[in-house]
């Protein structure tokens, strides 16, 4: 894709998170940059304001995992290969996409992902407009809560943002979550909430978050950590991977919180390659 006023000029970054996270920044004179990511290994991403001792490293140790620490706020992502869309999107002060209003400057980019994904969703989809809104759950976990762009498909989110501001540019960093049908090699996945493939309803509504007054209890952090043979060690495969397994939360806790991703998030029935390639479409026509 050729760069132009208002054309995106595309980058295929493969590796593990920690050295994607430390690519560099585009030149001074950039236009609209979309960078894609291939991950070659697990990664809990905390975001910005958690501490590294969020993190259980025996946990992410046992899980070949990575621990990193993105520059943009929000809660924690595991990111696994073949398991998301991981774009950022870089918009020059200049762009016609760029607003001062932290809110609304990300407004286009859930749009653009309801785009991307409406061909392989079968429910409602929506984009939240109003401000963030977290609980504890959804400070801990990015996709427990709700932030100013981002894309709900039945009332589960699928789609996170966060974004990191300059005076000469904008940094939307996004994640789309997927789940393509499991097969015998890959078992069932995580318990996560599937979307299938097929048409779908685009739709404004934004359903009423869960557990506003009388949410679920709140996590407690920085639990002690079991022995390597206690009752609370796991054998990992990908496939049961979350951000909770990988969190220095209490037993009870991770069983309650994997209640709480369940009923707030989604992932979309499709693989990465097909993701991609209607990401760069969508682009290209609205260039």
């Amino acid at each position: 894709m050729s760069a132009g006023v208002h054309q995106w000029t595309t980058e295929r970054l493969h590796g593990p998170v920690s050295d994607l996270l430390g690519a560099a920044e585009p030149s001074k004179s950039a236009t609209r940059l979309v960078r894609i990511h291939t991950i070659t290994r697990p990664a809990l991403v905390l975001g910005s304001t958690q501490s590294l001792d969020a993190a259980d490293p025996r946990r992410a140790a046992d899980a070949g995992a990575e621990v990193v620490r993105r520059r943009s706020g929000g809660g924690a992502v595991l990111l696994q290969p073949g398991g998301q869309i991981w774009a950022d999107f870089f918009v020059p002060a200049a762009d016609p996409l760029w607003s001062d209003d932290v809110a609304r400057a990300v407004h286009w980019v859930g749009e653009l992902w309801s785009t991307v994904i409406e061909p392989f969703v079968t429910e409602p989809i929506s984009v939240h407009s109003g401000r963030l809104e977290a609980d504890d759950w959804g400070r801990l976990v990015c996709f427990a809560g709700r932030g100013s762009g981002e894309v709900f498909v039945g009332g589960l989110k699928v789609v996170g943002i966060s974004q990191r501001r300059s005076r000469q540019r904008a940094r939307i960093q996004t994640t789309a979550r997927l789940r393509h049908p499991p097969t015998a090699e890959s078992g069932h996945g995580p318990e996560r909430a599937q979307i299938g493939g097929g048409p779908s309803r685009r739709s404004g509504v934004i359903p009423a978050p869960v557990g506003r007054a009388h949410g679920p209890p709140k996590p407690r952090l920085h639990s002690p950590r079991p022995r390597a043979n206690g009752p609370d060690s796991l054998t990992y495969s990908l496939d049961l991977l979350d951000e909770l397994a990988l969190l220095d939360v209490a037993p009870q806790d991770r069983n309650t919180g994997r209640e709480v991703m369940a009923a707030r998030c989604g992932a979309i029935g499709a693989i990465e390659a097909d993701v991609i390639a209607a990401l760069l479409r969508t682009l290209k026509a609205g260039a």
